[in-house]
């Protein structure tokens, strides 16, 4: 999981008439939900349309067809879903090794409705990364749970209360602080961080098959390091260009990649790979 840098204010070129579009239909059918909720009717955000959409585009502008998540590319014919950061029509957390629902009072919590059509609140994530053992409802935090939109209106007034465990692509504290990635493909929460071990555990990061294909991708990287290499020495090419496909931003599992990288490039050519721009893990 990376940082991702999006903002409306920010927009691709020529994607501004998508966005006010969609931020009109988003806020229309919000305001459809809130009348519904003041006059005590029941609620369902359900307009699966409208995120469809805007995961559609993430996937094209802003994520480069990546799970906000796992950094897995997306397939053809296999389903990516517009994930729901905070769920949308119920929450679960963890007593001690099981999922239970969130209740205050006996009632449970009826999900972040209020959020179901909020860019912040939208992401795209793979069939695996967001079902199953994955997220689904799931939504662990520090502090106390919001029920209503009167205990937090947007995301950042519910993150001062709430203290959210989950990382988020687009917002603090930066996902690339928190996770890192051994060479055999396995995550780790860094530094011990609450934050990693959640998301890591929520988001069923070390699956099997995820971890395979993540070590994979870091071996076949080293092959391209080393070619790289060569084509720098040889032909005076620019072996960081060369590599942008396996560790820049866009690149599949790219910072599982990174991480199992910059020792290798510390190590053996740090005057022909050094990435000043890049922190590493």
């Amino acid at each position: 999981m990376r940082r991702v840098t999006f903002s409306p204010d920010r927009l691709p070129a020529g994607q501004e008439g998508f966005w006010e579009k969609w931020q009109s239909e988003a806020a229309a059918e919000t305001d459809a939900q809130m009348d519904l909720y003041r006059q005590g009717e029941p609620l369902g955000p359900d307009k699966q349309s409208i995120w469809r959409r805007l995961k559609e585009w993430y996937l094209d502008h802003v994520f480069a067809k990546k799970c906000a998540y796992c950094e897995g590319t997306y397939l053809a014919g296999f389903p990516q879903h517009a994930e729901h950061w905070r769920p949308k029509k119920e929450v679960t957390e963890f007593a001690g090794d099981r999922e239970v629902v969130v209740t205050r009072s006996g009632d449970p919590h009826p999900g972040y409705w209020w959020l179901a059509y909020s860019w912040e609140n939208l992401v795209p994530s793979c069939f695996y990364c967001n079902t199953g053992d994955g997220k689904g409802n799931k939504f662990p935090i520090d502090g106390s749970y919001a029920f209503a939109p009167e205990e937090g209106a947007d995301k950042k007034e519910l993150d001062r209360t709430e203290k959210p465990w989950l990382l988020h692509p687009f917002a603090d504290p930066n996902p690339e602080d928190h996770i890192g990635f051994y060479k055999d493909g396995t995550a780790y929460a860094k530094d011990k961080s609450e934050y990693g071990r959640w998301t890591i555990t929520v988001m069923d990061l070390n699956r099997e098959n995820l971890v395979i294909e993540r070590r994979t991708r870091q071996e076949e990287a080293i092959d391209a390091l080393g070619t790289a290499a060569q084509d720098a020495i040889r032909h005076d090419t620019d072996p960081n260009q060369d590599m942008d496909g396996w560790d820049g931003p866009e690149a599949r599992f790219s910072r599982a990649v990174e991480d199992r990288l910059l020792p290798i490039r510390n190590r053996v050519g740090p005057q022909i790979f050094a990435r000043p721009d890049r922190a590493g893990g």
